[in-house]
């Protein structure tokens, strides 16, 4: 062997062969052993029975249920497909199947009712994903007619994009995340030599009684932990090798200034689109409703502008149920960069960042319309998202004003749909109790009349449940006739008088 073909031969620790199906085989594993018995068990069966009794929509099952089909595909291509491209295996895992499942998480646990900015989104991830996975799957692309080439190029570019918005978006987490990581192994190491001296046998028959299931579940999320620090530098650099290997096999083919005026029309589409579908519409219905109208004609123009404030206060009195966090009141990015363990940033430092951080994130963001202002907190002393509370109070004013009607019963529909639409099950059923006021069920109702010549005695029997956790009033509504006469009301946790409550009338 000479000394050149030595040089030419990595390690056998630096070769994507390797990590491909290192990475991509120990991370399933322990991904599916979690979902099928622990994960399944819990949130999907939780999921099932809130669509079976329609308390959630039923986009949430399909939702869980590709978190379990997604890898399960992606390993039989593994043990197919990529069988005999391990190196691909690198690629599939964070190009493919780990945004997928970010995505999916995503979708589930964090976004509500849907946007049409978040939609957008959701759609060039989803079609630069696709086509990172043609491409991994057809060898013979840069040989397909100018057409499929041309329509590989635009898919990977969004693909690129992708990677860079998430790159950049998963840096805000991933950064103190990873200092804080640091920080906690170091002190564990400091803490071990007095950890061990005081273990004893019966501290170590209780770790080894720990369930399988739950052991799982801690190395999931450690071993997940670990790859999500690699993420934001994974993704970008693998889609932008990608893209570039599409670029140059189209304009080897074609030209060079095509493949670039391609790629600059899909950012071009991708942003416009981002920017198009993410206006948001309150801002046009606070305004107009700023002032009222002084003149016939103001009336007239208010009034053909009916629909866009309906919908602007709408999407204000919602907001807390579209999106994340509204502009000006992400505190926990803020929290974490300032936090003693993690970046310790002073808070000027902070605030930039959390500046940073609204800006890209603006998709999931609500914008209010009033500038934000501190000092609104919790009876625990955490900060309040303030535009949450006060867009949601002044829109419902405003709809009842222009309206002549509560936003509560003329969106009815709306706002139960939105309310509805989590996965979990409990926190839907109680939002739409609130909603829908549904706080108190009758279960039983009876009449007895009992005759007496010319005029009768009614007896009318009811019980009720109190559908929520909290002490509920009933206030009951009747008309009596003029000759009619109220004898008594009685009160009681039983059907037994012996036991009702002393009560009071008022005339």
């Amino acid at each position: 062997m000479t000394k050149t073909d030595s040089i030419g031969i990595k390690p056998l620790w630096r070769r994507a062969s390797f990590w491909g199906p290192v990475l991509f085989w120990s991370w399933n594993v322990i991904y599916m052993f979690t979902f099928l018995f622990g994960f399944s068990w819990t949130v999907v069966l939780d999921i099932i029975t809130g669509v079976r009794e329609d308390i959630i929509p039923w986009i949430f099952v399909f939702n869980a249920l590709l978190m379990f089909i997604v890898p399960a595909v992606a390993m039989w291509l593994a043990l197919t497909v990529f069988r005999m491209r391990p190196a691909a295996l690198l690629v599939f895992g964070y190009g493919v199947e780990g945004p997928l499942m970010l995505l999916l998480m995503l979708r589930l646990f964090a976004i509500r009712q849907m946007t049409p900015g978040m939609l957008t989104l959701l759609v060039i991830a989803v079609l630069g994903i696709a086509t990172l996975f043609w491409k991994l799957l057809d060898d013979d692309l840069d040989t397909r007619p100018v057409g499929t080439q041309a329509l590989a190029l635009v898919g990977m570019t969004l693909c690129l994009c992708l990677g860079l918005y998430l790159g950049a978006f998963l840096l805000f987490y991933v950064v103190p995340f990873a200092a804080f990581i640091v920080q906690g192994i170091a002190q564990f190491f400091i803490h071990l030599p007095e950890m061990l001296r005081t273990l004893t046998v019966d501290d170590l028959m209780d770790m080894f009684g720990v369930s399988l299931v739950v052991i799982m579940m801690i190395s999931l999320w450690a071993y997940s932990a670990t790859l999500f620090i690699g993420l934001p530098f994974a993704m970008p650099g693998l889609f932008s090798y990608q893209w570039w290997q599409t670029l140059q096999g189209f304009a080897k083919r074609h030209s060079w200034g095509l493949g670039v005026a391609l790629s600059a029309f899909a950012v071009a589409i991708a942003i416009g689109s981002m920017v198009i579908f993410n206006r948001q519409p309150q801002h046009v219905a606070f305004e107009l409703l700023s002032e009222p109208p002084t003149t016939q004609a103001e009336v007239a123009a208010l009034q053909a502008e009916s629909e866009v404030i309906r919908t602007g206060l709408l999407n204000a009195y919602l907001a807390s149920n579209r999106y994340f966090s509204a502009v000006g009141d992400v505190r926990h990015i803020f929290d974490m960069a300032t936090a003693p363990n993690g970046l310790n940033l002073t808070e000027a430092a902070g605030t930039r960042v959390q500046t940073w951080y609204e800006a890209l994130a603006r998709p999931i963001l609500y914008e209010p319309f009033e500038p934000y202002t501190e000092g609104l907190v919790n009876e625990w002393g955490m900060p309040i998202n303030r535009a949450f509370q006060d867009d949601p109070i002044k829109a419902a004013e405003l709809y009842e004003t222009y309206f002549d009607e509560p936003i509560s019963v003329a969106e009815r529909p709306a706002i139960v749909e939105a309310v509805k639409t989590t996965w979990d099950m409990r926190q839907g059923e109680a939002a739409w109790i609130e909603v829908d006021d549904r706080e108190i069920h009758l279960e039983e109702q009876a009449v007895t009349v009992t005759e007496h010549g010319d005029w009768a005695e009614v007896e009318l029997y009811e019980v009720y449940r109190n559908n929520t956790a909290i002490r509920q009033e009933v206030i009951y509504y009747f008309s009596l006739p003029e000759s009619a006469v109220i004898t008594g009301v009685w009160l009681g946790n039983s059907a037994d008088r012996d036991e009702r409550f002393a009560h009071r009338v008022s005339p």
